[in-house]
């Protein structure tokens, strides 16, 4: 059950100042290719297959304004996103990726 062990950082302690939720509209067909691409960027760490208006979320962490300008234009904007919004995360109320989710 137990995959493995980590360390949880303060990412703002360690210059990660921003987080980032994208949402991602893919030209059809080309959904695997272009998140393999973008899933590169060592600045994602999360990239997701959803439901609704996008095809796509991308989770991702940027130093500060510049760092996310040239993830916005350099990763974003590979040719076969048809549309990308970003959503800038004021505040951080839970993030805990490791635990289950307890029975009710």
């Amino acid at each position: 059950m137990i995959q493995g062990y980590s360390v949880i950082l303060n990412h703002e302690k360690t210059g990660w100042e921003l987080n980032v939720v994208i949402g991602m509209q893919i030209e059809k067909g080309r959904l695997i290719e272009i998140q393999e691409k973008i899933a590169k960027d060592p600045r994602v760490y999360g990239v997701y297959d959803v439901t609704g208006d996008f095809d796509s979320m991308v989770i991702a962490r940027a130093k500060d304004r510049k760092d996310l300008d040239d993830l916005s234009k350099n990763v974003l904007s590979v040719n076969g996103v048809v549309r990308s919004v970003t959503h800038l995360v004021l505040n951080t109320v839970k993030e805990k990726s490791t635990s289950i989710p307890a029975k009710n």
